[in-house]
């Protein structure tokens, strides 16, 4: 019987020698995987992206390893420039890789090589994902279409399961290099042909008859439109942010990207707005009388168009940006749009104070009084009519603004009748009766067609079939300018027509129109179709349409265009005197109040992202949903209690700085209170303020006196009636003041302009009663200091919730895009990266929210005798007289006390 142990043995230690080989060789082997390779182009750039999903730890050294030998055209080989996405994933692009050194019409785009090379090196399957800009039609041999509507004719694939099964070459469109002409003549048609289109209209201007002169205004608008569209259309952003880079551009990081930036932006910017100031040299004459008028005016149009191009530039190269491999952090898009707007708003800033010198609020006299009739009469609340004056006296022009408010330039009412005058109020209070000032057209087509347009044009091309190249016109843009011109148009002719229906007086509607045309040099004649680009239609135009409305005849209507003093039978009509400039530099202007709310807008984006920040800088991120909704919470309450704060602190600085101009000048007695004060009952707002003067208020024997840069008076105490503490609507920081009610009229105050509270309110209520009932004697101690009170009939604004809503939209939409690029600074791919921006877009909904639940009304007027002004409005003798008279308008009932009161008082007054 043979020994079979030690076969067995041996058999068995072969066996398991075999299976541990096979399991190492197994191990040794690369594990068949699946590859997928994204390769697309992108517009007109002679790049091609490539990035490579599914290659394993290393994937960037192993994508940059292959990509040289395998991806190239039948002209050149890629020059790659790779971009890591994360361990497992990789990307990058070959640049230049369709623009051939020789001028060929097409190249073969070849990845074959990079396939095969995938598959020597262990992997399973390749998917190429090739995703073309533009439509192939059918697609190329050996590759699938994509049979979505939305990449069909653009994206096609390949499946590779074997070193044999590779892809065949693509033709593409070769992107030629730039030739030197290709920048030069855009260049030169932007800066020399709109001066010289411009210098030509205006000889044509010069020498045409009177009766057949153009409309050179909206021809040169038409002349600056189309070369700011050619030139955007024939600049390729990605192309200039590329040139910016072989401008010398080695490093990455801030220094380059500032560097691309700053050229970007100038090669973007420069042209047009040399073509804009030389467009308006060339027709200086027909623009200004004097060369010192059209330098302010040359200089503020530049600024101004400047305002809109600078930013439009910084964001789109900040886009291009994104195209390169400098960017400083993930949001780079993020961050130019902020500059951008940052740089807009400075802009915007600077072409206000270049316009205006200061706004003066018109409270009495003749032209108040025939407003606040026409305002009657149109069932118009006017709640503030302001006098302009600009820096440039051909302005004549005038504003209807939200609030109910009316602004007039000082040219205009200089320049125009009382007639024409009540023409142009009873205009400006048809916008506010036809609600034109309730919703922002303009603004909602700006962003819809911003954000749809460009989308919804490229969707109508594709569904349509039309040629591509429709999709590079600048459509979108002509169609934002036309819609809002037909818009503002026809708003301009219901304003017109409600005009005459106030006044009942169409010829001096027309003979106004005519005196804006030959006060502020603008063409009077029809543009026709050019004049669509315009947000008023021609003078002619509208005179011809009032006269055929309300019966005056064509030729009477264009002979007052032409003359408007035919609307007085032929007398010429002599101008009015200029308004005299104040004595003294007033420390409580427009000017100041537009400032200080320039201040309070940046301060409230800078504290409430800044909080945020420090919040990601010293607290852990979140890693659950209880502390991602922890860290929100948290964050928007921190962050929206310290803007609170901010906004205390920014009001002391503002009111102390007043405080301080007008007391070097008015030198209040010692323990003078510095106050704000209001005319009328309740809490009113003028120009958005509570305060409409400020200045000092003391007790001198038995008279309040108030000492301000606007009004002065003093009142004895015996005549002082409730003194009561009032609150306004609801908000971050209730607005409380003291309510004094005096026989004749009544008045509010409040000491603390940064924060009014009521405990504050409630003392200053008090000390002023215990003084009141101190009185001892029925006629005041001493001569009146000052004249007794005339003060204003302001009813206060009004802002309804749909402004205040479109106002928190902006404010949340702000926040929201400095918290997304707060957040790509400092963290990146962290839970802070969506925390961040919703708690800052929360703070901004928060903090105007108590605007949109309880806007601004206009506190209901107190009829009581002796307290109020009745309807808002109280003419400023009635007021004096009031005063001095108690029984006037109380049916004559008044003691001896009244009596002698009277008589001192006006004694005092008269003495003065």
């Amino acid at each position: 019987m043979p020994n079979w142990k030690p076969v067995a043995v041996s058999t068995l230690v072969v066996c398991l020698a075999w299976v541990a080989a096979a399991q190492e060789q197994s191990e040794n082997r690369p594990e068949p995987r699946k590859v997928t390779l994204r390769v697309w182009t992108h517009k007109s750039s002679a790049d091609v992206w490539v990035e490579a999903v599914g290659m394993g730890p290393g994937a960037a050294a192993k994508l940059a390893d292959l990509i040289p030998a395998g991806v190239g055209t039948d002209v050149t080989g890629c020059h790659w420039e790779p971009q890591v996405l994360d361990e497992a994933e990789a990307g990058g692009r070959c640049r230049d890789l369709l623009r051939p050194d020789h001028d060929v019409a097409t190249v073969r785009l070849r990845l074959a090589g990079i396939v095969r090379e995938f598959h020597k090196r262990g992997g399973g399957r390749v998917v190429v994902d090739l995703l073309l800009d533009t439509e192939t039609g059918v697609a190329p041999q050996g590759w699938l279409p994509d049979q979505q509507e939305e990449w069909r004719g653009r994206r096609i694939w390949f499946i590779s399961r074997d070193e044999g099964e590779v892809p065949p070459e693509v033709t593409l469109r070769a992107v030629r290099p730039t030739p030197v002409t290709r920048v030069l003549i855009p260049l030169f048609v932007v800066l020399f042909v709109p001066g010289l289109m411009a210098y030509a209209l205006r000889i044509r201007a010069g020498a045409a008859r009177a009766d057949q002169k153009v409309n050179w205004l909206v021809w040169m608008n038409w002349i600056l439109l189309g070369s700011w569209l050619y030139w955007i259309s024939e600049l390729n952003v990605a192309d200039l942010v590329s040139l910016a880079v072989r401008l010398g551009v080695a490093q990455t990081g801030a220094p380059a990207a500032a560097f691309v930036m700053a050229v970007g932006v100038v090669v973007f910017a420069a042209p047009p707005l040399l073509a804009i100031a030389a467009c308006m040299t060339a027709m200086a004459p027909l623009l200004s009388a004097t060369r010192e008028h059209f330098q302010r005016v040359l200089i503020r149009q530049v600024v101004a168009e400047g305002s809109i191009i600078v930013p439009l530039a910084i964001f789109l190269v900040g886009l291009g940006l994104g195209e390169e491999d400098i960017q400083v952090t993930p949001v780079d898009s993020v961050l130019s749009l902020g500059v951008a707007y940052i740089v807009y708003r400075a802009l915007a800033w600077v072409t206000w104070n270049l316009t205006y010198v200061r706004t003066e609020p018109v409270d009495s006299g003749e032209l108040f009084e025939r407003a606040r009739a026409l305002s009657a009469k149109a069932g118009v609340k006017l709640a503030r009519l302001s006098l302009r004056r600009t820096k440039i006296p051909e302005e004549a022009n005038a504003f209807a603004q939200s609030g109910d408010a009316i602004v007039l330039t000082e040219s205009l009412v200089r320049g125009l009748t009382p007639r024409e005058v009540d023409a142009v109020l009873a205009h400006e209070l048809g916008h506010h009766k036809e609600g034109h000032l309730a919703f922002g057209i303009g603004q909602v087509m700006f962003f819809g067609l911003l954000i749809f347009g460009w989308p919804a044009l490229s969707w109508a091309v594709r569904t349509t079939g039309a040629p591509l190249w429709l999709e590079t016109l600048p459509i979108v843009p002509l169609v934002l300018v036309l819609g809002q011109g037909w818009i503002s148009q026809r708003r301009e002719y219901a304003a017109d027509a409600r005009a005459v229906e106030l006044t009942g007086d169409a010829e001096g509607k027309i003979a106004a129109l005519a005196r804006l045309a030959l006060l502020s040099r603008i063409p009077a004649r029809d543009g026709g179709m050019m004049g669509s680009i315009m947000s008023h239609p021609s003078m002619e135009a509208r005179v011809l349409k009032l006269g055929r409305r309300f019966g005056v005849d064509d030729a009477r209507a264009l002979a007052i265009l032409r003359n408007p003093d035919e609307a007085y039978g032929g007398a010429p009509m002599a101008a009015r005197a200029a308004l005299e400039e104040p004595a003294a530099e007033l420390a409580f202007t427009d000017r100041v109040r537009a400032g200080y709310g320039e201040q309070l807008r940046w301060m409230n984006l800078a504290v409430g992202l800044g909080s945020l920040g420090a919040g990601m800088l010293w607290a852990p991120p979140p890693e659950d949903a209880l502390q991602f909704l922890l860290g929100g919470v948290v964050g928007t309450l921190v962050a929206a209690w310290l803007t609170v704060r901010g906004e205390i602190l920014l009001g002391g600085r503002f009111v102390s700085r007043i405080r301080d101009k007008l007391a070097a000048r008015l030198e209040p007695e010692e323990g003078a209170w510095f106050v704000g004060i209001h005319p009328g009952a309740g809490v009113r707002y003028t120009e958005g303020f509570a305060d409409w003067d400020f200045g000092f208020l003391s007790l001198e024997d038995d008279w309040l006196r108030y000492r301000g840069e606007k009004t002065e008076f003093a009142i004895p105490r015996q005549v002082l009636g409730d003194v009561r503490t009032v609150e306004g609507r609801m908000d971050w920081l209730v607005e409380h003041r003291v309510e004094v009610h005096y026989r004749g009229g009544v008045f509010t105050f409040n000491s603390n302009f940064a924060h009014p509270s009521r405990g504050e309110a409630e003392r200053e209520a008090a000390w002023l009663r215990r003084w009141v009932g101190e009185q001892e004697t029925p006629i005041p101690v001493g001569a009146a200091p000052e004249h007794p009170p005339v003060l204003p009939g302001l009813p206060g604004m009004e802002m309804g919730r749909g402004a205040v809503l479109w106002t928190v939209c902006g404010t949340t939409l702000q926040m929201l895009v400095g918290g997304m690029a707060l957040a790509g600074l400092a963290y990146g791919e962290s839970l802070w990266a969506v925390v961040v921006p919703l708690s800052a877009a929360a703070v901004g909904f928060a903090k105007g929210l108590p605007g949109v639940l309880w806007p601004v009304r206009r506190p209901e007027e107190d009829s009581s005798e002796g307290s109020g002004y009745g309807s808002g409005f109280e003419e400023p003798d009635r007021v004096a007289r009031r005063v001095l008279d108690p029984g006037e308008g109380a049916g004559g009932n008044r003691n001896r006390a009244d009596h002698v009161l009277a008589a001192e008082f006006d004694g005092a007054r008269d003495g003065r």
